[in-house]
């Protein structure tokens, strides 16, 4: 059976023992040497049409300037890899006066049939167990959605909560493409674009191309795998 590839903000495990194979720069190698040995995953970014390698990455913990290694992987040094972990697993990384926001978004995305999950600093809080959080860190989510009906459902709760505390940000995803929801939602009834991102691509799409874009979910067969 052919491998599922995986999809942007994909949290990936890789082989220590395969370190040798793995594209990253010599001054962020002894970083990449220390998460692995941490057992940590890296996150997938966007990949390049026909390139069946991994591009990954992670940001490294702590509260001062924002350091991003970028790492380049065979898909064989891959361990495994799963979805974003869903916005109810982040509440003992989150700060206590985000929580009640949390579990209120979760409860009523589930409440619509939505699963919401989370990307970004939250995340890497989450997973190093070390502070990421500025005073002034948003939250980003993401949701699937499967056809336009989904998606303004799922706007018009993202609505409510997006200027609470924290600040909701993120994006909403429809079949193989995602947008940035407040993008989205500014958008609706006008004649304006929005940038769509897919795994191996970035456009401009008219609100009513996306909000119909293909139902199919993209975690198909990867037609790179042998």
């Amino acid at each position: 059976m052919a491998e599922i590839q995986p999809r942007r903000h994909d949290l990936v495990w890789l082989d220590p023992e395969a370190l040798d194979g793995l594209e990253v720069s010599a001054d962020d190698r002894p970083r990449l040497v220390d998460w692995l040995q941490q057992a940590r995953p890296l996150v997938t970014g966007r990949r390049e049409p026909g390139d069946a390698r991994l591009r990954l990455g992670f940001t490294v913990p702590g509260m001062g300037a924002r350091r991003r290694v970028g790492v380049i992987a065979p898909r064989e040094a891959r361990v495994r890899h799963t979805p974003p972990p869903l916005l109810t697993d982040l509440c003992a990384a989150a700060p206590v006066s985000w929580c009640a926001t949390l579990i209120d978004l979760a409860t009523d995305m589930a409440a619509a049939g939505h699963t919401i999950r989370a990307y970004g600093s939250l995340v890497n809080q989450h997973l190093s167990a070390q502070p990421c959080l500025r005073p002034d860190s948003d939250l980003d989510v993401l949701t699937d959605c499967t056809d336009r009906a989904q998606a303004i459902d799922a706007l018009r709760v993202l609505d409510r909560f997006g200027d609470g505390h924290p600040r909701i940000d993120g994006e909403l995803r429809i079949g193989g493409w995602a947008v940035a929801w407040r993008e989205l939602a500014g958008a609706l009834g006008t004649q304006r674009s929005v940038l769509t991102k897919s795994d191996t691509a970035v456009r401009l799409m008219s609100v009513d191309e996306f909000l119909d874009a293909s139902h199919a979910d993209q975690r198909t067969p990867d037609p790179l795998a042998a």
